[in-house]
């Protein structure tokens, strides 16, 4: 939904469940409700304007609709205190965080800082990552206020909207890997998959497997005397983020 401004939260759920309506004519408020995860009988009286919206219920359902922490913002307070989100975290941390785990550049910059080439240029990381340097300028000083590389993120000062941008950041990564199918030599990639049937009893250990795989291939992709040249992105598919090595000189 854009064109998100300061209006009534209340509205823009009622212009969501009516858009929603209006593309599939069976869409029931029981259906709108179970997307949200909620009751479909507190929702109706939400949308009625019978029944008040806490601060809780607010950023409950915004997250559930994807939406992050700055648009949150933009919405004018529904209940009957001045400011419903006076009291939650809507400091500049939270958007900082949020926005680190959102946008996949964040990690592509700090992979960036691994290499011998490495410039702290914005001009340069611009131009290796294929953004803007507007882009690279706000990511670094967002970098620098969160205490990168010395601190760890804090995913509690973004709450119910951590899901959301992983969300987000995982939809850019699937994106991305697509993209690099038309536009990286064979040479600079490997896109592959395979079928199986499952017993999805399985599911917990598949997921277990997964995540090994992927620590013990960090393992040795960092080891000591790797002297990393690229920055790579692993969705399976595993394929150049950055464009520092000109490979249209290799045949695909």
């Amino acid at each position: 939904m854009d064109n998100i401004q300061s209006q009534d939260f209340r509205l823009y759920l009622q212009q969501v469940f009516t858009t929603r309506s209006k593309n599939n004519p069976r869409y029931s408020l029981r259906a709108f409700a179970k997307s949200l995860g909620v009751n479909h009988a507190p929702l109706s009286q939400i949308l009625h304007g019978k029944r008040p919206l806490t601060p809780k219920t607010q950023i409950r359902l915004a997250s559930a609709l994807g939406l992050g922490p700055e648009e949150v913002k933009k919405f004018r307070a529904t209940s009957l205190s001045s400011n419903p989100y006076a009291s939650l975290d809507f400091q500049e941390m939270s958007v900082d965080v949020f926005n680190l785990i959102s946008e996949w550049y964040y990690d592509a910059i700090l992979e960036l800082a691994h290499l011998k080439s490495f410039k702290m240029n914005p001009k340069w990381i611009a131009k290796a990552l294929g953004i803007t340097i507007n882009e690279v300028n706000i990511a670094v000083e967002r970098l620098k206020r969160l205490g990168y590389p010395n601190t760890l993120v804090n995913t509690t000062h973004i709450g119910n909207f951590t899901n959301v941008a992983k969300k987000n950041y995982q939809k850019q990564a699937l994106k991305m890997a697509a993209d690099a199918i038309d536009q990286v030599p064979k040479s600079y990639r490997d896109h592959s998959s395979v079928m199986l049937a499952i017993n999805i009893k399985d599911l917990p250990k598949v997921k277990e497997k997964i995540k090994k795989f992927r620590r013990n291939l960090s393992a040795f992709l960092q080891r000591k005397n790797a002297k990393p040249n690229e920055v790579y992105q692993l969705c399976v598919s595993f394929f150049p983020i950055s464009h520092l090595i000109k490979k249209e000189e290799i045949k695909s």
